[in-house]
């Protein structure tokens, strides 16, 4: 999984991978738009 916490960071790390994703996401949405 990519939110896979490898530095031990947990949620920390999590919420970053997270919101990196999102923001390629929309990233997306905005080309294909």
């Amino acid at each position: 999984p990519l939110g896979e916490p490898r530095d031990g960071g947990g949620h920390a790390s999590q919420a970053k991978a997270d919101a990196q994703v999102r923001g390629i996401n929309s990233k997306i949405k905005k080309k294909k738009r």
